[in-house]
């Protein structure tokens, strides 16, 4: 199926107001070697467009896995920065298939 430019240009700027905790990792991820800079990340989908992301917690900040949280720019949010790269760890995957 072949996406229009403006159709894809239009999908290229997506946010989330709002997501679901799939993945909660308390020390970071297993895949980090200085493991005294680890920070507690997140997996999470977006509710309105299914947007998997990776996200690090604020610091004193705790959510539990299926917790509905606010991602949108506004105060009150949990987070403090989207980390690039695959928003599922390789156990998250094994137990989706499950």
């Amino acid at each position: 199926m072949a996406i229009h430019e403006d159709e894809f240009l239009q999908r290229r700027h997506v946010y989330e107001e709002h997501a679901y905790v799939l993945d909660f990792l308390p020390y970071g991820r297993s895949s980090e070697k200085s493991r005294h800079l680890a920070v507690p990340t997140v997996q999470i989908m977006g509710e309105q467009f299914f947007t998997l992301l990776e996200a690090e917690l604020k610091i004193g900040a705790t959510v539990l896995v299926h917790e509905r949280i606010y991602i949108g720019v506004s105060v009150g949010r949990r987070l403090t920065e989207f980390l690039p790269g695959s928003a599922m760890t390789s156990s998250r995957r094994m137990r989706r298939r499950r």
